[in-house]
C-alpha cells in the first residue's frame, strides 16, 4: 500500500491541465447568488464529477426565505438547488466534504471573463472563492477512491448555493451533517500566503429600518419626521459600542431611504454587519443593539430591526488543533510547510464548529483579491492542495491519524426527507 500513494501523487500533478480546463469552464459560469440560471448550470456542470465517484447524487431543493427588501417589504428569496452525495455510510470513519459554487458576482457584473494572466496566475470570478476548491475536493477524492485505504471511509459530500449570502436556506442541513460526521473538511481558499484559517470571528448582519413622517420641505418642513436624519443618529450610536469591545466590528455597508429632496422622507433602511472573535461579545452587542433601538427615542420617529443572518465565532478546540497539526505533518512529506493564523471572514466551517465538527475550512486554493474584480488563483495551488487532502485522506483510512468517533448515526437519503 506504500507504493499506492507516491503512484498517487504523481497522477495529480498529471492531472493539473485537466484541473486547469474544469476550473476555467466553471468560472465561465455566472453563478452569483442571486442568479438561478448560472446556479442551475454550475450544478449541472458539477453533477457528473460526483457521479464519477461512485457514490449516491442527489439535487436537494432549498427553501425560499424571507428577507426585507431595500423598501422594507418582506419578499421570498429564491435559492439555487444544492448537491449532496454519500458513499459507504458504514464504514468505521465518517467524514464530511464541502463547499459552496455561488459567488459575489451578479450576472450584471462587469467582472465576467477569465484570463490567464502568466503561466500560473489565472484571474476570473470564483477562482479562488470557490470553484477552484470545488476542483480540489473533487480530484483529492477522486484518487483516493482508487486506493484499497478507501473502504475505512465513509464519505458526504454537501456543496450550497447560498453560502456568499449567509447559508440562510442551506444552513439546516449543515447542521445535521455535522452531527453525524467525525470531521469537516471545507474547500474555502487559503490566505494568499498560502496559510490556513484557525479562528474565525463570528458574524450577523441586520437591517434596521427608520419610518417617520413625510411633510413639504419647503411649506410644512417642521411638520416632518426625517428618517434619513434619524437613522444617521442611530447609526453613530451603533457604531460607538466597538469602543467596549476587544475585536467586535460594525460596518455600515448599506443605506437606502428618501426620494426628492424637496419631501422631508419617511423612511430610511440601513444594514449593518457585526463581527467579533467571542460568542460573548456578539451576544452582548446584539443586545445592545436591540437596546438602542428599544430606547433610542427621536421625536416622531419608529424603529425596526431585524437580524438577518447569524454565524458564531469558530473557536479552536483540541480536535481541530489535532486534525491541523497532521495536516501540517502531511504538507512536510509533500515539502513544504504550512501555518495558520486567524481570520475575520466568516464561513460555513463557523456553523459546523458550532456544533462540535472539527473542521478545518481552508483546504481550498492559494489565490487572492477575492470579492474583486481582480480575483485570481495560483494555478500550481490546484495540484497541491488537491495532494495535500489525498495525503490526509490516506493517512486517516490508514490509522496513521487516529480520530476518535463522534457521529450519531448513519447518513444516507433521509436528508432528502428532512427538507
Amino acid at each position: 500500500m506504500k507504493n499506492v500513494v507516491p503512484q498517487k501523487l504523481e497522477w495529480i500533478d498529471r492531472k493539473l491541465p485537466e484541473m486547469v480546463a474544469t476550473l476555467t469552464e466553471w468560472s465561465s459560469i455566472n453563478s452569483g447568488s442571486d442568479h438561478l440560471e448560472g446556479l442551475n448550470r454550475m450544478s449541472a456542470a458539477i453533477f457528473p464529477k460526483l457521479e464519477a465517484l461512485d457514490g449516491a447524487v442527489r439535487h436537494i431543493h432549498l427553501p425560499p426565505t424571507t428577507r426585507l427588501n431595500q423598501d422594507g417589504q418582506a419578499v421570498s428569496i429564491q435559492h439555487g438547488s444544492a448537491l449532496y452525495a454519500f458513499k459507504r455510510p458504514d464504514a468505521p470513519i465518517k467524514v464530511l466534504l464541502g463547499g459552496h459554487f455561488d459567488t459575489v458576482y451578479s450576472a450584471h457584473s462587469l467582472f465576467q471573463r477569465v484570463e490567464q494572466i502568466d503561466p500560473d496566475t489565472l484571474r476570473g470570478p470564483g477562482v479562488t472563492d470557490m470553484k477552484g476548491g470545488l476542483v480540489v475536493l473533487l480530484t483529492a477524492l477522486s484518487v483516493f477512491e482508487q486506493t484499497p485505504a478507501a473502504e475505512k471511509i465513509g464519505w458526504e459530500i454537501f456543496i450550497n448555493p447560498d453560502e456568499e449570502t449567509g447559508s440562510e436556506a442551506s444552513d439546516p442541513i449543515w447542521r445535521l451533517l455535522a452531527k453525524r460526521n467525525d470531521l469537516g473538511l471545507l474547500f474555502e481558499p487559503s490566505f494568499s500566503d498560502g496559510s490556513l484559517v484557525s479562528t474565525r470571528k463570528g458574524t450577523s448582519n441586520y437591517t434596521v429600518i427608520a419610518r417617520g413622517l413625510a411633510a413639504h420641505a419647503g411649506r410644512d418642513f417642521h411638520q416632518g419626521r426625517n428618517a434619513i436624519s434619524a437613522l444617521a443618529k442611530l447609526i453613530q450610536k451603533i457604531e460607538e459600542l466597538q469602543s467596549a469591545y476587544r475585536t467586535l466590528t460594525i460596518n455600515t455597508g448599506f443605506i437606502h431611504g428618501g426620494g426628492p429632496v424637496n419631501i422631508v422622507p419617511d423612511f430610511a433602511l440601513c444594514r449593518l454587519n457585526l463581527r467579533a472573535e467571542t460568542f460573548d461579545e456578539m451576544r452582548n452587542a446584539h443586545d445592545q443593539i436591540e437596546h438602542l433601538i428599544h430606547t433610542f427615542h427621536v421625536d416622531g420617529i419608529t424603529w425596526e430591526l431585524q437580524q438577518e443572518t447569524f454565524r458564531p465565532p469558530k473557536e479552536m478546540n483540541g480536535a481541530s488543533q489535532k486534525i491541523f497539526d497532521h495536516v501540517k505533518v502531511c504538507a512536510r512529506e509533500l515539502g513544504f510547510d504550512l501555518s495558520w493564523r486567524p481570520s475575520g471572514g466568516g464561513s460555513d466551517g463557523n456553523n459546523l464548529s458550532a456544533e462540535g465538527l472539527p473542521v478545518i475550512d481552508t483546504l481550498g486554493v492559494i489565490g487572492g483579491n477575492i470579492h474583486t474584480p481582480h480575483e485570481y488563483i495560483q494555478l500550481s495551488s490546484l495540484a497541491e492542495r488537491a495532494k495535500l487532502t489525498f495525503l490526509f485522506l490516506h493517512h486517516l483510512a490508514t490509522g496513521v491519524l487516529k480520530i476518535p468517533s463522534r457521529a450519531q448515526r448513519t447518513y444516507g437519503d433521509d436528508i432528502l426527507r428532512q427538507r
